[in-house]
């Protein structure tokens, strides 16, 4: 968003206060025809590029790949929409990568994977089957598991700190691989990926 809305906002580092003030303070001393010049772009930016348009992009790129390449996807390579997951072929699979001793990479959505929304909206913690559940595929050596949220680091910690998984909270700005979280930027995937991150304040 902050690139695609650079030429009409005022861009800030959140995490700089400084910043974030001279910003406040050029906001509200804006010339007013500025301020409508901005504001024209960024109307005319939001309505041209909707969540609708992206998505058909969106989709409309990965059918253009999947045609112009040789690339196997196997059970997952039909993009039509509202597909019935092949379970068989998904758990054949799964299974196959034990007799082969490969490694197997699981990545669940927290909302709508794990927890329904009305649960999600309510502040209501995974059901703990739902937790067994990671737990149990998560004491699988062949296992890595990731759960993704956009939510804020501290609930999903409270809700799934405990289980050995890798966490990754407010849309991939904080990653916690067991035991602390560490920053999404600034190369904190290397540091995630050694197993040496350090704690981060709430």
């Amino acid at each position: 968003a902050a690139q695609a809305l650079g030429a009409g906002a005022l861009l800030v580092n959140p995490y700089n206060v400084a910043e974030v003030a001279r910003a406040i303070d050029e906001s509200l001393n804006m010339p007013a025809s500025e301020r409508e010049e901005r504001f024209e772009y960024l109307d005319k930016h939001i309505h041209g590029h909707t969540a609708q348009e992206w998505a058909e992009q969106y989709v409309g790129s990965l059918r253009h790949a999947r045609q112009t390449s040789s690339y196997d996807a196997g059970p997952f390579s039909e993009l039509s929409l509202a597909a019935t997951l092949p379970v068989q072929q998904v758990v054949a699979s799964y299974k196959a990568c034990e007799r082969s001793a490969g490694q197997r990479l699981l990545i669940f959505g927290l909302l709508g994977t794990l927890i329904d929304y009305e649960s999600f909206a309510s502040l209501q913690p995974p059901p703990q089957w739902v937790r067994r559940n990671l737990a149990a595929l998560a004491a699988s050596p062949h296992n890595t598991l990731v759960v993704l949220s956009g939510r804020e680091r501290a609930l999903l910690n409270e809700w799934l700190g405990d289980l050995p998984i890798w966490l990754v909270a407010e849309n991939g700005l904080w990653i916690r691989p067991p035991p602390g979280w560490e920053s999404g930027g600034g190369g904190g995937g290397g540091a995630a990926a050694s197993g040496s991150a350090a704690s981060l304040p709430a």
